[in-house]
């Protein structure tokens, strides 16, 4: 804007996904008049951070610290939807999915069994499973979409059903990802990434339009892409 004029105190609302720390220019301005000063209205759960006014750079600036990511608990059901069911935490304290939120999945849950009900789009999905091994399931119109990407890390196995559309990469770091559907992995235009201590169980999907970058020999060195039932035609 030309000239930005603020008076008293500037409550900002920032709704947004994906977001990390750092610092985001939420406005520029040519002038500055009023002598107001801005503080945080309201931030995606988890963000901590501040909003301030740069007047070297002459920009209104959000300043963020952490990004807590909310923790799947499954303490109500196994739904995964929007607004509704209280199956998260931040910071210890219950809450909802809302879409943008990034999430964690480990092996802290009451329920393994993850049902996603609607479509849902979080900002990022890291699941990391040692002790606990994960079923995702869909039901009606559920699905992971959106730009999100996915992060399989922990010795334990994630099974993924249903068919997703999301377009960010999947990085399978540790464990088995075994998938019931042939786009379990996301949109056939994202990556999936096997590093060396990771192995895809492709289960007799057909997988040959997805992009895929692999290193070794997989979990236990049993390989980094099998099937254990036949290709199914």
């Amino acid at each position: 804007v030309s000239t930005l004029t603020a008076s008293g105190t500037v409550a900002v609302k920032v709704s947004a996904s994906g977001l990390v720390p750092g610092t985001i220019p939420l406005l520029s301005y040519t002038t500055f008049a009023g002598g107001g000063s801005f503080t945080v209205g309201q931030l995606p759960q988890g963000v901590v951070g501040t909003v301030t006014n740069n007047t070297a750079s002459k920009k209104i600036e959000l300043i963020i610290s952490s990004v807590t990511p909310l923790l799947w608990t499954g303490l109500i059901n196994g739904n995964w939807d929007v607004n509704t069911t209280t199956n998260w935490s931040v910071n210890a304290n219950a809450t909802v999915f809302l879409q943008g939120d990034s999430v964690r999945i480990n092996d802290s849950a009451a329920s393994t069994s993850v049902i996603i009900a609607e479509a849902v789009t979080p900002g990022s999905v890291a699941v990391s499973n040692t002790a606990l091994a994960y079923t995702v399931t869909t039901t009606g119109a559920g699905k992971l979409s959106g730009t999100t990407t996915v992060l399989k890390q922990g010795t334990n196995s994630l099974t993924i059903n249903g068919s997703h559309d999301f377009t960010g990469n999947f990085t399978l770091a540790e464990g088995k990802v075994t998938i019931g559907n042939a786009n379990a992995l996301g949109a056939t235009n994202s990556t999936t990434i096997i590093q060396s201590n990771g192995t895809l169980d492709a289960a007799g999907q057909d997988l040959r339009t997805h992009k895929f970058i692999v290193a070794g020999s997989g979990l236990n060195g049993q390989g980094v892409i099998l099937s254990s039932v036949q290709l199914q035609n």
